[in-house]
This record gives structure tokens, sequence and C-alpha cells, in this order.
């Protein structure tokens, strides 16, 4: 499974305008869409998974920018975050707030870069081609 991303650069460029407070994370989201495990299992979108129940499929996304991290009052300084730039994460979609508006990105598609924070996510791997063996090893 090939991804390519879409406004990571762009963030990294503008990255230095704008801070993320505390234990936030900016997440580029992957569109992974329908997937077919090497069994037949069909892993569809959130509309083709139980509706009556509101069950979503979790968001596919590269860590973007990270905050600081979580404050420690007793030794005045902050705890660095386990979640990396360059990471790949599965998070709770119900978790991400996606940026509806991007100044000065033309087409840009509102739910492709949401803002979350590490306690969302679910999964974590090291990298994409971390990600990509984890994909060859399910067999989609």
């Amino acid at each position: 499974m090939e991804f390519k991303l879409e406004y990571a650069a762009g963030f990294k460029e503008a990255g230095k305008f704008f801070k993320l407070i505390g234990n936030k994370l900016l997440v580029e989201r992957i569109d992974v869409g329908e997937i077919k495990t090497k069994g037949g299992l069909i892993i569809g979108d959130a509309h083709n998974i139980r509706q009556d129940l509101k069950i979503q499929k979790p968001h596919v996304g590269v860590v973007v920018a990270v905050g600081e991290g979580y404050f420690d009052a007793d030794t005045n300084s902050y705890i660095p975050l386990e979640v990396k730039v360059g990471n790949v994460v599965v998070l709770n979609s119900l978790g991400v707030q996606y940026l509806s508006v991007l100044p000065g990105v033309a087409g840009y598609a509102g739910n492709k870069v949401g803002i979350t924070t590490e306690g969302d996510v679910q999964l974590l791997f090291q990298d994409e081609e971390a990600f990509q063996a984890y994909t060859k090893a399910l067999g989609v």
C-alpha cells in the first residue's frame, strides 16, 4: 500500500509560525480506502461499518508536528511525548478535530489535516516503512 502526503511538506515549512500546545499532535490523514485481507475480510470505510451503532473505522495518519509534552509541576519542566514527527498512527476517529480552513492552501480537503492528542493514538508505527511492512504482512 503506497500513499503520498499532500500537505506535510507545507506544514514543515509553516511550523515555524505556529506552536502546538501540550500533548497535541498535528496529523495528515492517509486515505487507505477499502482494505481486503488475505482471508477475504473487507475493512470498509465508516459508512460500511455498523451504522446502527455509529462505529467508525479508525483513521490512519502521519504525524506532521507535535506539542512540547506534558507539564510536570514538580520539576517545572515538560515530559516529551512518545509520538514523534514522521510516525504513522492509527487514531480514534472521534478524537480528531479536522481543520476546515488552511489559509493560503488552494483546493484543500477539510478532512486531511487534523489536531488530536497523544491519548487518541491507538497504534503507533515508527515510520512509513514500518507501516508498509505491517500492511504487507497482512496481505493488504
